[in-house]
């Protein structure tokens, strides 16, 4: 009789070569995660802050701020003045005092 053939995959030798690259693939696998694990990744946070340092930072340069500028004397200040200056209104009393009815009243000094 002919001796009974086993099937590939119970074979010694293709046992050892499928446990080869199992083992090879599990490597391989372990080896990728560990490597995914170790990596930085970017979190949508990271970019908000940059984001807003870069804002602030904005604030310090002269040709964002007014301040800046005018500290570093590349902005120069003039003071306002009126278009209209007031001018003296009518006397509300219907009988203002006189110059001596006032001094009467507030008490000499």
């Amino acid at each position: 009789m002919y001796p009974r053939q086993l099937p590939f995959f119970l074979s010694a030798e293709e046992t050892m070569k499928t446990r080869n690259i199992l083992l090879v693939v599990v490597v391989a696998v372990l080896i990728l995660l560990f490597v995914r694990l170790v990596t930085p990744k970017r979190n949508p946070s990271d970019e908000i802050m940059r984001r807003g340092r870069k804002m602030d930072l904005a604030r310090f340069t002269p040709e964002q701020s007014v301040d800046i500028a005018q500290a570093m004397g590349l902005v120069t200040f003039s003071p306002p003045s009126m278009l209209n200056p007031p001018t003296q209104g009518p006397p509300l009393l219907l009988f203002p005092p006189t110059q001596q009815e006032l001094e009467r009243l507030s008490g000499s000094q």
